[in-house]
Order: C-alpha cells, then structure tokens, then sequence
C-alpha cells in the first residue's frame, strides 16, 4: 500500500532548487505491527531513504528535458524507490523472524516480530523538515 497523497509533487516542488547535495525527497516504510498480547496496533518507521538530485535525474534523459517531463520523471523515481525499499523490506522479513524497525522518535531501534504485522507500506517525508506526510 502507498500513501502519498499530492505530497509527493508538493514536496518536489518545495526542494527542488536545492543545491545537488542537500536531500531533496525522502521515502521510506511504515510498518503496522498488532502483538499477541494488544488490542491496539502500533506504527514503526523503517528503511527511510533520502533521494538526492542525483538519484531523481538518473531517471530522466535528454527527450525528457526537452520535452518538460522532468518533474513527472522525478515522481517516477520516487516511486520507484519506495517500491524497491518495499520489496526489499519483505524479502528481509521472509528471510529473518525479527526485524528492526524505528520508534517514534526515528533513533531508538526496535525488533519485531514479523508474524505479528499487520500492514507494511510507503511513505514520502520531507527530507529538510522531516515532516512526514501521509
């Protein structure tokens, strides 16, 4: 599942004239857990993922440019990236019974287990203010 909203382009918008090593677009994974012994679920953060200038234009070519597509390639990546770091995510957690997420301050770590999550999906957050959008 994503949640991105409109708050990938708005983001994009935001950062994009930042210098070529400030981050410009986060993504990263929101992982739903429910253990044995709760009634209510809990939210981790995982495999957050800072896209530099680099990163978004190794997705567009010159036909882009010219064309005006670039900010529309730029979202392209974004995407792309989460899908990788979802895909990644599930293989790490097919393949381990713990898995490490982050608390809600985004430094302590945590393991969980992964039979008991519930949900596991994108998210984009800004990478300069931190702000996470859903």
């Amino acid at each position: 599942m994503e949640i991105y909203g409109a708050s990938i382009e708005q983001i994009l918008e935001k950062n994009n004239g930042l210098a070529d090593n400030f981050a410009i677009i986060g993504v990263g994974i929101e992982v739903i857990t429910k253990p044995f012994n709760s009634d209510k679920p809990f939210f981790y953060k995982a495999n957050l993922n800072n896209l530099y200038k680099k990163d978004l234009d190794s997705f567009c070519n010159e036909e882009h440019i010219k064309t005006g597509k670039k900010f529309e390639r730029y979202v392209v990546a974004v995407k792309a990236n989460a899908k990788i770091l979802i895909e990644k995510f599930n293989e790490d957690s097919k393949e381990n019974v713990l898995i490490e997420v982050l608390e809600k301050d985004l430094y302590m770590t945590k393991l969980v287990n992964v039979s008991t999550i519930q949900e596991v999906r994108t998210f984009v957050f800004d990478s300069q203010g931190r702000e996470f959008n859903k």
